[in-house]
């Protein structure tokens, strides 16, 4: 997407990669040290004070990947775990810097959360019980069990069809007519999709 976008703009790519976090990637370019993100970045509130965003591009669905044996063990026959996650106290394990943070701490008031360093440090946590459940999107959860069909035993996915993820590219805050063009091209490219 991003050689895409750079060479309908007539120009080279140029790619940063020194952001941590998804967080990191909205701080630089807020401060002008990129001029877009193309990073499979959500739409949070706290980024939109900083960043301006195009439209969402990709639509993912929040998600759990719960531990079986947890939930057992809290759920009284309960068949959601969001009902377990409002009304117990669990850890929720989330990865640091993305919008999963914030995402967790909506679920519910009572649910501790615990950052980890990576997704993969994340899905483990879960499967090794140090966590009730990892919060991440539907994509990762589904490609972590597809990836590892033995960890099915002791994990669950349960994609929340009501949580979305919006994904864009972020600009700058004085750059609307970057973001004026992007949204034009977006459209294009999913007006092109829907016709073939």
């Amino acid at each position: 997407m991003a050689y895409d976008i750079a060479s309908k703009l007539g120009v080279d790519a140029e790619f940063l990669r020194s952001a941590n976090t998804f967080d990191d990637v909205a701080d630089q370019v807020a401060a002008g040290q990129a001029d877009l993100a193309v990073s499979k970045l959500s739409i949070t509130l706290p980024r939109a004070q900083k960043v301006l965003f195009s439209d969402p591009y990709l639509l993912l669905h929040q998600s759990l990947l719960v531990n079986r044996l947890q939930f057992a063990a809290l759920s009284k026959n309960q068949t959601d775990p969001l009902d377990v996650i409002k009304q117990k106290s669990v850890k929720i394990g989330v990865v640091k810097g993305t919008s999963y943070v914030g995402y967790a701490h909506e679920l519910s008031d009572k649910a501790e959360i615990v950052e980890y360093d990576n997704l993969s440090k994340m899905m483990e946590g879960a499967y090794r019980g140090e966590v009730f459940a990892a919060f991440y999107d539907d994509v990762e959860i589904k490609s972590y069990i597809d990836n590892n069909p033995d960890r099915a035993i002791r994990l669950q996915a349960f994609v929340l069809k009501d949580r979305v993820d919006p994904i864009a590219i972020a600009v700058a805050p004085d750059d609307s007519r970057l973001l004026a063009w992007l949204n034009q091209l977006l459209f294009i490219n999913k007006a092109k999709l829907t016709n073939q």
